[in-house]
């Protein structure tokens, strides 16, 4: 029975000086290497099913993290990802000069010696990669017959039998044996002691479990505020926890010694959430090939910060279910997690929808005449110049450009320049020292050129009362006097010289040539410009009913007019403009 035992406890003995893969070891760098010499895949997961994060140039040191099913996990620059297992190596050897041997020749049989950093044995293995079986080791200091030396792999002969072993645990001197460390076989693990503890977050609701201690690993399950578990090991910011059929990793903040009060606590959000910093590369994505909008929270109703096209490069610094936090030129903003994928997309074929063709005529704000581009952008030749007022035949939509038909030229011509109603001729600017407008009656805020008018407290003054109205904004006169009209605009009461009038709306906007001349019209009082064609869209500004604007585009089928209103330019509702004041 002593013998028996003897001979286990010197087997238990010699299987802790074995190396083991799945163990970080005292120095967690390690060196990518490739055979040829080419770029190895640092992939997302442990497989190659996971997608791609970046390559990595041959000899290139990365922090080694662990190992799982052959893969290593390591961090690269500000990047964590996966390697296969056969690419890492603790060290790099030293090269052997090429000029010494032939291409074609065949390697001579060297005599080296087998060498480790912690002094334990080292694995021999029938095949060139740790993915073959292990055919026995050697201890440190081994005598062994080089037959062919590779950059990572080596075919030897030990004890008259051939196997590999990674060169990096070649040496040409033999290794003094004496020096190697001592205390590593002797050392006894730390046990690992079983705690009770409660989840808890910082806004009562779930936390995910993750199958490995990082946002790398998938989700093996979560768990609800107050939920008690058995904690055990501790992997850096990260513990294992085990409760009923769960069993992974959460980060420490998220457990507790004490039970949570539950009533302490905001109602619970539907979706866990994690704190800790990521960086994934992701590409935006949408099933239907449109940008997708990046906003300043983590909301629908947060505001638009910017919007990306289809196929842009992005970083995901915080993951989460619905949302995620991502950094680009563009800043830091917030895109629901089902436009972010980790595959770039390949180019979107945008489907030719069916378009109905309509009527519509070349409009310019300067009237000058307008290029007919043969693609959709300013960076296609122009086919002809188009007077404005020319008719045209819309066939089609791409982006801000539409598809027409003008004469026997087909082009493209910018959204601003096409209008479904025919420009009006120019009114004539009536206003001029000598009209004197008679009391009650309406008249224009006007100015030589688009933007606001400031209004003064009496006639003759030149102390402005604080006030600017746009030009074409309605005032009612109530009385004249030595050039000046006192003015009633809404409720306030303020002065203007007549020069700064006109008698019609047009006439109060300059260079009213070829502008399609339009009226505010709205049911209390006021009319909301809107930055986006969406009643949501954040105002621009609100302008009192009757004032006269300038319509550049307007669409029947969206509802919406795109107009200048002074120097603010928006969208209202197509039923919020009369062609009458």
């Amino acid at each position: 029975m002593r013998k028996w035992m003897s001979l286990l406890l010197a087997a238990i003995l010699m299987l802790s000086l074995l190396p083991a893969s799945g163990l970080t070891e005292a120095s967690t760098t390690r060196y990518i290497v490739s055979q040829n010499g080419e770029t190895v895949n640092l992939r997302s997961g442990p497989g190659t099913n996971y997608s791609v994060v970046t390559r990595i140039k041959s000899g290139t040191s990365v922090e080694y993290v662990e190992t799982e099913d052959g893969w290593c996990l390591v961090r690269y620059k500000n990047m964590s990802g996966y390697v296969d297992g056969t690419f890492v190596v603790t060290a790099l050897a030293t090269a052997t000069p090429k000029a010494t041997a032939a291409p074609a020749a065949k390697q001579a049989e060297s005599l080296a010696y087998i060498t480790s950093q912690n002094g334990k044995p080292v694995n021999l293995r029938s095949g060139p990669g740790r993915s073959y079986d292990s055919v026995g080791t050697a201890d440190v200091g081994k005598a062994v017959t080089v037959l062919e030396r590779n950059k990572t792999w080596s075919k030897v002969r030990v004890d008259g039998r051939e196997c590999y072993v990674m060169t990096a645990f070649l040496s040409a001197e033999k290794p003094d044996i004496t020096a190697a460390p001592t205390a590593a076989p002797t050392q006894t693990p730390a046990p690992v002691v079983k705690t009770t503890a409660y989840i808890t977050s910082t806004n009562g609701g779930p936390v995910r479990v993750r199958k490995g201690p990082g946002t790398s690993y998938g989700v093996a399950g979560e768990l609800s505020y107050g939920t008690k578990v058995t904690a055990d090991e501790v992997r850096g910011k990260w513990q294992h926890i085990t409760s009923g059929n769960v069993d992974g990793y959460v980060m420490q903040r998220y457990l507790t010694s004490e039970k949570p009060d539950s009533s302490a606590t905001a109602t619970p959000k539907p979706e866990a959430t994690e704190e800790n910093e990521v960086s994934i590369r992701a590409y935006i994505y949408s099933e239907n090939g449109k940008s997708v909008r990046v906003r300043k929270s983590a909301s629908s109703n947060g505001s638009v910060l910017t919007s990306l096209d289809y196929g842009t490069e992005v970083t995901i610094t915080q993951e989460g279910k619905t949302w995620s936090r991502i950094t680009g030129s563009f800043g830091t903003g917030y895109v629901m997690s089902s436009f972010l994928t980790t595959e770039k997309p390949e180019a979107y074929a945008t489907p030719e929808p069916a378009f109905k063709s309509y009527t519509a005529y070349v409009y310019s704000s300067n009237g000058k005449s307008v290029n007919l581009r043969k693609g959709a952008g300013t960076r296609y030749e122009s086919l002809a110049s188009l007077d404005v007022g020319t008719e045209l035949t819309v066939i089609g939509e791409s982006g801000n450009w539409k598809k027409v038909v003008a004469g026997n030229e087909t082009g493209y011509i910018m959204n601003t320049y096409v209008s479904e109603t025919k420009p009006a001729a120019p009114e004539e600017q009536t206003v001029s020292p000598s009209w004197i407008p008679a009391t009650g009656s309406r008249v224009y805020i006007a100015a030589s050129r688009n933007g606001a008018v400031r209004t003064y407290t009496s006639a003759g003054s030149r102390t402005a009362d604080g006030k600017a109205y746009p030009v074409g904004t309605p005032a009612t006169v109530k009385a004249v006097q030595d050039g000046w009209v006192k003015l009633s605009v809404g409720s306030t009461t303020c002065y203007l010289p007549l020069s700064s009038i006109a008698s019609t709306g047009a006439g109060a906007i300059p260079n009213s040539a070829n502008r399609l001349i339009y009226y505010l019209t709205g049911s209390d009082g006021t009319v909301s410009v809107r930055r986006a064609k969406q009643p949501e869209s954040n105002s621009l500004g609100a302008f009192m009913t009757g004032t006269a604007v300038i319509v550049m585009s307007r669409n029947s089928d969206e509802g919406w007019a795109y107009i200048q209103v002074g120097s603010t330019k928006g969208y209202v509702d197509i039923d919020q403009i009369k062609s009458r004041p």
